[in-house]
């Protein structure tokens, strides 16, 4: 579960990253010019062998210059889980 794996494209439970910090822990990525980004992919593990790896409670920041975070998304922002989901709800 190393930090090496939270953008190398591969998927899995052997290509994850776990935070050390029980309900805590953060990454920085940091792109070489600005960049569109219209999605975040949670990884999940698929075979429902391990029941702790879903990213539940976060905050997405974004920052032109150094230490001027602005938060762009944040788990708050979801439906509660079981919420029908449909055109309308996601306006």
């Amino acid at each position: 579960h190393q930090l090496k794996h939270i953008n190398d494209g591969a998927y899995g439970n052997g290509r994850s990253w776990i935070s050390n910090e029980l309900g805590r822990g953060w990454v920085q990525i940091e792109l070489p010019e600005p960049t569109v980004i219209d999605r975040i992919a949670w990884g999940r593990d698929r075979t429902e062998q391990f029941k702790d790896r879903l990213a539940y409670r976060y905050r997405i920041e974004v920052a032109r210059e150094p230490g001027q975070w602005t938060t762009v998304a944040q788990s708050d922002d979801r439906l509660p889980y079981g919420s029908p989901f449909g055109a309308t709800a996601a306006l």
